[in-house]
């Protein structure tokens, strides 16, 4: 992160900074939160302006991201919830995008005059869920930019971007971390103990975000442990436990996606040691179907109004 950050500055000083920037690497990285510092560094933002700009609320800057309204200070102020009925609530089911409409609101805020800072700014995050129709929007923007704007582009995977996109813009890469990295930094940040150190290490596997997030809050290392613990315990104990951790989680208190995100992030690390380990292809298929399922599952649950228990007991009758 700091590596990324210094070249942009760098590039800034030197009077070659770009207009478009791909930024890409997976996810809990880092990418977003750098994005939001290079932002800093252009606009010379305080640090209460820098906190804003994390909540898409900052002038000047735009935020998109899927499934979401174009995020501004002034529609935050005035948002507008519309009551729908319980029924259609649950026939409803959308996918997670970004679309044209949405991007068109971004860009016609470009061309209005600078409310307060140097240069307007445009973050797309999960830019890979661009529709075509505001693809297209977005090529036409980056191959006609305006003086005045710096876009950064926020994606996992680069293969998911156009290749037209692609070509048009600079890219910054994020990659995980190695364990060594990772204590390094929570030593130059935080006060902890070498157990909850190594607990960090082995929950955030490379991703300096999440390792920052577990050092602010303790309390989640237990947590996230026992989280990914029941889950690995029901996998090998069979239906009768599976049923039960899904009636647990979804009467619990801890937030469902959290919980999902610790169970796919087990599974991952799972399959990375099975592959490493030489271990046979039925075993590494199996554990990828699972893996696959539940990131179904997930986005599902993300993005529709579909009943998480119903889904989650399907998941597990499944596998």
């Amino acid at each position: 992160m700091q590596r990324q950050l210094q070249q942009f500055k760098k590039q800034m000083e030197n009077g070659r900074l770009a207009q478009s920037f791909l930024v890409v690497g997976p996810e809990g990285t880092g990418k977003f939160s750098t994005v939001i510092k290079m932002v800093g560094l252009v606009n010379n933002l305080s640090k209460n302006e820098l906190k804003i700009l994390r909540q898409g609320a900052l002038p000047d800057t735009m935020l998109v991201e899927a499934g979401g309204n174009l995020k501004t200070n002034q529609e935050k102020n005035k948002q507008i919830q519309s009551k729908v009925s319980s029924k259609t609530k649950r026939n409803k089911k959308t996918k997670a995008v970004i679309s044209k409409k949405q991007l068109d609101q971004a860009i016609g805020k470009i061309y209005l005059k600078n409310f307060q800072f140097k240069k307007k700014v445009l973050i797309i995050r999960d830019a890979d869920k661009l529709t075509n129709t505001a693809t297209n929007s977005l090529l036409k923007l980056i191959e006609e930019p305006s003086s005045n704007l710096i876009i950064f582009l926020l994606v996992n995977n680069e293969e998911d971007v156009l290749a037209t996109i692609k070509s048009r813009c600079q890219k910054i890469v994020f990659t995980f971390l190695s364990d060594e990295e990772i204590s390094k930094r929570l030593d130059e940040e935080f006060d902890l103990n070498e157990e909850q150190k190594q607990n960090i290490i082995q929950l955030a596997y490379g991703r300096i975000e999440l390792a920052k997030q577990y050092a602010n809050n303790p309390k989640q290392i237990d947590k996230a442990l026992k989280t990914r613990d029941d889950f690995r315990q029901s996998l090998r104990k069979g239906k009768i436990q599976q049923l039960q951790l899904v009636e647990k989680i979804s009467s619990g208190e801890d937030d469902l996606l959290w919980v999902l995100n610790e169970w796919i992030w087990y599974l991952k690390i799972f399959l990375e040691q099975n592959i490493s380990q030489g271990q046979s292809m039925a075993v590494v298929t199996k554990i990828y179907k699972i893996l696959n399922n539940l990131l179904e599952i997930r986005s599902v649950i993300k993005t529709s109004n579909a009943n998480p228990k119903v889904q989650l007991e399907n998941f597990f009758i499944q596998i």
